[in-house]
């Protein structure tokens, strides 16, 4: 008996068929007519639904829990339609662990007393992702609002509620707008490469805006018109149009202890008549403040930006052009974190994965160009790039299942074409043998092999060595980042000159700033034994599917197979081979040996690699007809 949702109350468990939750005849499964809900309890969803109707769900009750089991209610982006609606006056709903997409709104509360959304994602929304309208003390915890039309969160006509370790990234208008709102809290929320503000306050009032980050929004980065008694206080604003923040017609409003740069002004108070009180704000931007037609301001004694926040700001000021690539941060174990880039539209999704020890900067211009045509995602590593660390040492089978999580969580819809480099072409391949039916074929480019290191201590040998010379370079390095030396001298880091002049300076702010991304960097090279025992153990010989397209791209100079220069031993030469093989597990697996080139063909040939992905693309198009 397949099921809809199951339901407990009471202490006990029941499948819910037609006495708690009202569906028409025959639209268990993917019909039009919303799941409505009308009875308190708590509901798990336990499959994806796909609804062409005006609604997905609808909760018309209080004391309702509704767990999404991580499954997704996905819409038509219909004009009006709601993924899921809780109709008021209701008190007490809570929405948590799911995702709805192309809907016109996503979420929307509607005169909701008390509830909690929690780690919910709402992407490609028509209008909203999240709508609170003429609501009391709702909390949106843990949430992403990804590329939808209007705001990625819209909160109207409410009071007390409040916003917190949530994400607004790439909407199509405000990233979070908050308009005739009193008493609402938003904190510790990244809203980033918005197509207007980062955060909008419109005649709302006795808001708190604590530790957040705004960044290439394309208007301000904060902005408040109308209103009174608001707080921005402890933000690290970057890169955003016109203003980092940016006051009109506001009055009696804090701006206290901020860190911005990579703006023309940093706060610009227009026709404020009401007093604003500013202080401990570093504005490292062409114009500190400016006022324009403004009655009272004045300033107070503050403590000024964090440490932290301050080393972060200085590497990003001083690399002129970088890009601050905060990407979709999506949830996945232990409240960790891991940073998705994505570029372009369409299917199948390619997933890109680097070296040992690299972010995904090296993916920068490959990805690019691969966004003409098709979604385009490289993911950083746990520790790595813009990703939270792991709690325990670096491992590539844990890599596997944050990625297949981060995907998943990020709604990015199977198959995926997977590219990977060095150390990431290994642990794709473990994601094409875990996950065979989600693959739509893998580019591995100098793949590392697991069993490289058996039967020639030559090889071995000098493979350790280079190991050891690139730790002892990365300490230093981290020594350096840690005591803030990077951080006030950002030039000096070295960085590979086949990335753009952008992209090197964003790569000496993050390191710059980040230094557990060095100290992961450290560690990915030190467990690299250790890596390839865990590999060789899961895969236990095992071929990738023979369905699976592969291809194998190499570097033409074999001496690069030991990392560096001298005599080639019978060891790279055997090394050579095993990459070679892993083009033969598949029916459709080919080889292509690249002239003048290093490890990191994609920086040497972005073009190439460009080609084969296209390649491989436009075959499953052809073949999925």
């Amino acid at each position: 008996m397949r099921g809809a949702l199951s339901y407990s109350s009471s202490g006990f468990l029941l499948l819910l068929l037609i006495c708690l939750l009202v569906m028409p005849a025959g639209a268990q499964g993917n019909g039009d007519e919303p799941l409505v809900i009308m009875t308190p309890g708590q509901y798990v969803l336990d499959y994806d639904r796909t609804a062409g109707g005006q609604h997905g769900i609808v909760i018309s009750s209080s004391d309702v829990l509704l767990d999404g089991n991580g499954c997704q209610v996905t819409g038509t982006s219909m004009s009006d339609s709601v993924g899921i609606v809780v109709n008021g006056p209701q008190q007490n709903v809570t929405i948590r662990n799911l995702s709805v997409q192309s809907w016109g709104i996503g979420i929307q509360y509607q005169s909701v007393s008390s509830g909690l959304l929690s780690g919910v994602t709402a992407v490609n929304c028509t209008e909203n992702g999240f709508l609170l309208d003429r609501c009391r003390e709702i909390s949106i915890e843990g949430c992403q609002a990804l590329r939808n039309g209007y705001p990625g969160i819209a909160v109207n006509e409410s009071t007390g509620c409040r916003l917190t370790g949530t994400r607004a990234l790439q909407n199509g208008d405000v990233g979070i707008y908050l308009l005739n709102t009193t008493g609402t809290r938003v904190d510790h929320c990244t809203v980033s490469d918005n197509r207007m503000n980062g955060i909008f306050l419109e005649q709302s009032s006795r808001t708190t805006i604590d530790r957040c980050q705004a960044a290439w929004n394309r208007y301000p980065g904060i902005a408040i018109s109308g209103g009174t008694q608001n707080l921005i206080t402890q933000n690290l604003l970057y890169g955003n149009h016109m203003a980092a923040v940016y006051l009109d017609r506001t009055g009696r409003t804090l701006v206290q202890n901020n860190a911005a740069g990579g703006s023309p002004t940093g706060l610009s108070i227009v026709n404020c008549t009401d007093r604003v009180v500013t202080g401990g704000n570093r504005w490292m931007t062409d114009q500190q403040e400016m006022v324009t037609g403004t009655g009272s301001t004045s300033s107070v004694p503050a403590l000024g930006p964090s440490l932290d926040t301050q080393y972060a700001l200085v590497a990003l000021d001083r690399a002129a052009g970088a890009t601050v690539r905060t990407g979709y941060r999506v949830d996945v174990e232990d409240g960790r974190q891991i940073a998705l880039h994505i570029a372009g539209t369409g299917g199948p999704v390619v997933v890109m994965e680097a070296g040992t020890g690299d972010s995904t900067l090296t993916w920068s211009q490959v990805q690019q160009a691969v966004g003409e045509f098709t979604t385009a995602v490289s993911v950083d590593r746990a520790g790595m790039g813009w990703s939270d660390p792991t709690t325990g040492p670096v491992n590539a089978t844990a890599d596997v299942s944050d990625l297949h999580i981060a995907l998943h969580n990020a709604g990015l819809p199977t198959p995926y074409l997977l590219v990977g480099e060095e150390r990431g072409a290994t642990m794709l391949r473990l994601f094409a043998h875990r996950y065979p039916a989600e693959v739509a074929g893998l580019v591995l480019i100098e793949p590392e092999v697991e069993n490289e290191f058996i039967g020639d201590a030559e090889y071995s040998g000098v493979r350790h060595q280079q190991i050891t010379e690139m730790v002892q370079s990365l300490e230093v390095e981290e020594g350096e980042a840690d005591n803030g030396y990077l951080a006030r001298n950002p030039g000096l880091i070295p960085v590979d000159p086949r990335l753009s002049l952008q992209d090197q300076q964003t790569c000496r702010a993050l390191l710059a700033s980040r230094p557990v991304s060095i100290q992961v960097s450290i560690d990915e090279w030190m467990r690299t034994d250790r890596i390839f025992t865990a590999v060789q153990s899961e895969l236990k010989g095992a071929h990738l599917s023979p369905s699976i397209p592969v291809r194998v791209l190499l570097s033409s100079d074999p001496t690069l197979h030991a990392e560096g220069s001298g005599p080639v031993s019978d060891g790279s030469r055997k090394f050579l081979d095993l990459q070679r093989g892993l083009a033969g597990s598949s029916a459709d697996g080919r080889v292509m040996v690249v002239e003048n080139t290093t490890h990191s063909l994609q920086l040497d040939r972005p073009d190439l690699v460009t080609a084969m992905v296209r390649q491989l693309v436009d075959q499953y198009g052809s073949t999925s007809i």
